[in-house]
This record gives C-alpha cells, sequence and structure tokens, in this order.
C-alpha cells in the first residue's frame, strides 16, 4: 500500500482538491500532476464523480466505503462541493426521512 493509499484510507474520503493540495505540498510537485496522479489511483481506492462542483470527485478507501467516518466526509464534500445534493440531504433530514409529495 502506497503512502497515498494510506492517506486517503486514514482520511475515510476527501476531494480530489483537496487531495492534489496535499500531494503538492507533500511531494513538492506541479497541481497538473498532482491531479494526473489522482486520475491514476486505481483500486481499492475509489472515486465518486459528476456531483461535484468543479468536476472534483470523491475519493475513497475500499475499506473505508460505508462506514460512519465516510458518511460525515461525504456530507461535508457535498456542503462544501455539491450544493445540490447537500440541499437534499438537508431536506430529508429536514423532514425525518420522508419527503411529502
Amino acid at each position: 500500500m502506497t503512502k497515498l493509499e494510506k492517506y486517503i484510507k486514514r482520511k475515510g474520503g476527501v476531494l480530489s482538491g483537496d487531495l492534489a493540495r496535499y500531494i503538492e505540498k507533500k511531494d513538492g510537485i506541479s497541481n497538473d500532476a498532482a491531479r494526473k496522479r489522482i486520475q491514476r489511483l486505481g483500486s481499492p481506492i475509489h472515486k465518486i464523480t459528476g456531483l461535484f462542483w468543479d468536476k472534483k470527485s470523491f475519493v475513497y478507501h475500499a475499506d473505508n466505503y460505508q462506514n460512519s467516518k465516510y458518511f460525515d466526509d461525504l456530507i461535508d464534500a457535498f456542503k462544501s462541493d455539491g450544493k445540490r445534493c447537500y440541499a437534499i440531504i438537508n431536506a430529508i433530514k429536514y423532514h425525518h426521512g420522508l419527503i411529502p409529495v
């Protein structure tokens, strides 16, 4: 397991933009090189794409899938960069899990 995989596993889940900044700072490489490194990550690292602003993706380790840290980090990611989904989550919370027709 690489250092990057260990970092993602420890975090629970992270947005690709934040992960790119971490790689830039840690390895001293450019933003483009960091983004390319994230793009090339394979299993056991997975990505959720298409739900976040500015083509960001939510990057997580397969071992963290559907645990409490994963969901907390996913909601934080929606709050910062996925306002549409976060609004729906808040509506469901407000109505105690039921949304009237």
